[in-house]
C-alpha cells in the first residue's frame, strides 16, 4: 500500500506533467484557435456571400495576417496557454484519481463506461473551474474586438467587474454538453484502443498513443461540434441574436444560426476546430504519458 507521502509526491508530478503538456500544446495550437473563433463570429466587415467552408477559412486566414500580421494568429494567447496549462493539470489529476477511488462497480468488460464517465466528468469539472479564462480567450481572439486591452490580470478584473459570478457560468450549458460528451467519447475510445494493443506491435509506444488520440479526437470532435458553435457565440458577448429575456441562450444560438446559414452554419470554425481537437488531444495525452513516466522514474 503506498504511504500518503508517495501518494503526494504522484499528484503533485501528475499536475506537474499535465501543466507541462497543456502549455506546450497549447502554443503550438493556438493558431488554429483563433481561425476557429473568427470564423464562428465572423468579423462585422466579412460579407458572407455564397462561399464555401474551404473559402471562409482561407478569407479570414488573410484577414487575421493582414489586420495583425503573424502575432494576430496567436491573439489571445496569455489566457489561452493559462487555460489549457490549468486544465491540463487539473483534468488529468481528475483522471487519474477518478480512475483509481471511483466507479468500482464496473465489471472489467464494461470498462468503457467508467472511462466514459471518468473522463467525461472531469473535463466537466476542470472547464467550470477555467471557464472565465475561456471566456477572456475568446474574445481576445475576435478579430472585431473593440477592447485592446489585453492584460490579463487587468481583463480578469474587469470581467469580475462587469459579470461578477456570471464569469463563471456564461456558457456553461453548452460547455458542459461539448466537454462531457467529447471527454467521455474521446477517453473511451482512446483507453479501448490502448488495451487492443499487440505485444508485437512495431510501431513505438508514444507513437501509438499519439496515433489513437487522434482517432478518438476526431470521433468527438465530429460529434460535438453544434455545442463550440453555441458557447462561442455566447462567450463572445455578441449580443445582436440574443432573446429579449435573455434566457435559453444555447437554443437562441443554435435557432440564429440555423435562420442565418441553414445547417451549413454548424460547420463553420469546423475545419481548425477539428484539426485542434484531434492534435492538441491526443499531443496532449502521448505528452503528458512521456513527461509523466520521467518523473516517476527520478
Amino acid at each position: 500500500m503506498a504511504s500518503p507521502k508517495t501518494d503526494d509526491r504522484k499528484l503533485i508530478k501528475d499536475l506537474i506533467a499535465g501543466a507541462t503538456a497543456g502549455a506546450i500544446c497549447g502554443t503550438i495550437f493556438q493558431p488554429l484557435d483563433v481561425i476557429k473563433v473568427n470564423l464562428i463570429v465572423l468579423p462585422s466587415n466579412y460579407h458572407l456571400i455564397n462561399r464555401s467552408s474551404l473559402q471562409n477559412l482561407t478569407d479570414i486566414t488573410k484577414m487575421i495576417y493582414a489586420q495583425e500580421g503573424w502575432r494576430g494568429f496567436w491573439l489571445g494567447t496569455a489566457p489561452s496557454v493559462l487555460r489549457t496549462s490549468a486544465s491540463c493539470a487539473i483534468y488529468f489529476t481528475l483522471l487519474r484519481f477518478f480512475n483509481k477511488f471511483w466507479i468500482k462497480g464496473f465489471a472489467s468488460d464494461r470498462k468503457y463506461m467508467s472511462d466514459f464517465l471518468d473522463s467525461g466528468v472531469a473535463r466537466v469539472l476542470t472547464s467550470l473551474l477555467t471557464n472565465p479564462l475561456n471566456m477572456l480567450k475568446t474574445q481576445w481572439e475576435l478579430l472585431n474586438n473593440t477592447n485592446r486591452d489585453r492584460r490579463l490580470v487587468h481583463s480578469l478584473a474587469q470581467l469580475y467587474k462587469t459579470d461578477r459570478g456570471k464569469m463563471f457560468v456564461i456558457g456553461t450549458f453548452p460547455m458542459i454538453c461539448e466537454e462531457f460528451l467529447y471527454g467521455g467519447i474521446f477517453n473511451a475510445i482512446y483507453e479501448y484502443l490502448n488495451r487492443k494493443e499487440h505485444v508485437n506491435n512495431r510501431l513505438h509506444k508514444y507513437v501509438y498513443l499519439f496515433a489513437n488520440g487522434i482517432f478518438a479526437g476526431a470521433i468527438g470532435a465530429i460529434l460535438t461540434q453544434p455545442f463550440e458553435i453555441a458557447r462561442t457565440k455566447i462567450q463572445s458577448n455578441t449580443t445582436h441574436w440574443h432573446p429579449p429575456n435573455g434566457k435559453n441562450l444555447m437554443i437562441a444560438a443554435f435557432v440564429y444560426v440555423y435562420r442565418k446559414y441553414g445547417w451549413k452554419g454548424f460547420l463553420k470554425g469546423f475545419y481548425p476546430r477539428f484539426l485542434k481537437k484531434t492534435l492538441m488531444a491526443a499531443s496532449s495525452f502521448s505528452l503528458y504519458e512521456l513527461i509523466r513516466k520521467r518523473n516517476l522514474e527520478k
